[in-house]
């Protein structure tokens, strides 16, 4: 049938001099193609059904399941430990750990000169603090000093930034995102299939979710 004319086309293969394929035989085709293509979507709709019932948590955890490998090989810089202080007549006091970071160099008793924190008052406060599993914690004041600006919650801007990279510990955002699409596709086809078997289905534009995986 494809190729001819109208006036050419017939119901069986080979019906006009030209040996056009028959209107039977492309629908048939077509009809074998789209029936194996929905039961072969919906096998793959219940497959995920059941990895998401065996991950039973959110999305994110569905992409650290399917991109598992991917990620626990990946490593990135550690984060920035973040430490406040209070400054009262112009002397450090108090130091508080709100970010403990990571990917710092795990050892006892590390100290710390505020050269530039609060001013730099007269850079003799000192502060040490430990490294546990790449994370600062234990922070004290050794030295108070002198002269620096007052105040309360004052972030400690001399912390280094982190030495060594840090193993990832879930899927990316844009693995994510790629878990995200595979799952619309997959319900458009299992919508589709209910359409095929007479169940309603709400209406929706299914075709992009299948065009994003295409």
């Amino acid at each position: 049938m494809s190729g001819a004319h109208t006036s050419e086309k017939r119901w069986y293969r080979n019906q006009n001099p030209n040996g056009n394929e028959g209107l039977s035989n492309k629908v048939q085709e077509i009809s074998e193609q789209v029936l194996a293509a929905l039961m072969h979507g919906e096998e793959a709709y219940q497959e995920m059904l059941e990895l998401v019932a065996f991950i039973n948590g959110t999305d994110q955890d569905l992409a650290d399941q399917l991109f598992l490998e991917k990620w626990q090989a990946r490593k990135g810089p550690g984060t920035q430990a973040v430490v406040e202080v209070d400054v009262a007549a112009g002397v450090v006091s108090s130091p508080v750990v709100t970010e403990a970071g990571s990917g710092y160099i795990s050892g006892d008793a590390y100290t710390l000169f505020l050269i530039t924190s609060a001013g730099g008052g007269d850079g003799l406060a000192e502060l040490t603090y430990d490294v546990v599993d790449g994370s600062v914690t234990n922070v004290t004041v050794a030295a108070g000093g002198s002269t620096y600006d007052n105040g309360t919650g004052v972030a400690v801007t001399d912390f280094h930034a982190p030495e060594n990279p840090v193993a990832e510990t879930q899927a990316s955002a844009t693995e994510l995102e790629m878990v995200l699409d595979a799952k619309a596709a997959v319900t458009s086809i299992h919508e589709l299939y209910q359409a095929l078997t007479n169940q309603a289905v709400a209406q929706e534009d299914r075709i992009s979710d299948l065009r994003r995986m295409s």
